[in-house]
């Protein structure tokens, strides 16, 4: 059974079959997503040092049609991990309780329709055996091509001061425009920032993002963001501009507009 909707302006298509359930964005090779995150990654050839794309097992596939795509797994942490790797519980229906790829295939449309600059998604599909609840789950992504993340980029010293504190200013604004659209990333860290060769900042890895609402305080979120970002900075003894950089930027990118503009470098 399949139902088209538009999210965002962006057209998707939900299946439901008796084994699984996908979300995908309609296009040509709409079979071929679909495939994809029913099967899952290959796990002979999956890239577990991917950067920047989860807890492992992520994939580079190229479509038929050439698009760089990169297939995620979902994946437990903590000690849960080595009980129920990657087995998740949730409602027969994909839509209540939603699950996880679901969630995140949503969340990365709202920030992107909030003008954050994050993977477009392109399919989320569950797993499940018929009459059972569990599932497993993949999302499938546009590739952030030639891109690094930015804790990679800190550690190894290829950049220099000045383009740390404008990696960490950028940062914050496209964290910013992500609580705008709705959504707070609540693991937001230097890992999973990634930086392309034209200096362009993505967000990634919105597996655990959390929806705002008119009840919940915008403050609270912001602080909650540079609470989670300085945590990673000082941990993996980053460079502690990053923290003060991504401040300045979080904060300009949720200050009100009054007609003047903040250019990308910080400066009026």
């Amino acid at each position: 059974m399949a139902k088209q909707f538009e999210l965002c302006g962006e057209r998707f298509v939900l299946i439901e079959e008796p084994t699984g359930s996908v979300l995908c964005s309609a296009s040509e090779s709409q079979r071929e997503m679909i495939d994809l995150v029913l099967a899952g990654p290959n796990a002979e050839a999956a890239s577990p040092s991917l950067a920047g794309w989860g807890r492992g097992g992520a994939q580079r596939v190229a479509l038929h049609s050439g698009l760089g795509t990169v297939l995620r797994p979902y994946r437990r942490g903590g000690f849960v991990r080595h009980l129920l790797e990657d087995q998740f519980y949730g409602g027969s229906s994909p839509l209540a309780p939603l699950p996880r790829p679901f969630r995140e295939l949503l969340a990365l449309i709202l920030v992107r329709g909030g003008g954050a600059t994050a993977p477009k998604p392109l399919a989320a599909g569950v797993r499940r055996h018929p009459g059972s609840r569990w599932y497993r789950g993949s999302i499938l992504l546009r590739e952030v091509e030639h891109a690094a993340d930015l804790m990679s980029l800190d550690r190894s010293g290829d950049i220099d001061e000045e383009h740390v504190i404008r990696y960490g200013f950028l940062s914050g604004i496209q964290a910013a425009k992500s609580l705008l659209g709705g959504v707070l990333h609540v693991d937001l860290h230097p890992g999973n920032v990634l930086v392309q060769p034209d200096e362009s900042v993505w967000l990634i890895d919105f597996d655990r993002a959390e929806f705002l609402s008119p009840l919940r305080p915008l403050l609270r979120a912001r602080e909650r963001l540079e609470e989670r970002w300085s945590r990673a900075i000082v941990k993996h003894q980053l460079s502690p501009r990053l923290i003060d950089s991504f401040a300045a930027g979080l904060h300009s990118g949720l200050r009100p507009r009054d007609g003047t503009r903040t250019n990308e470098a910080g400066t009026r």
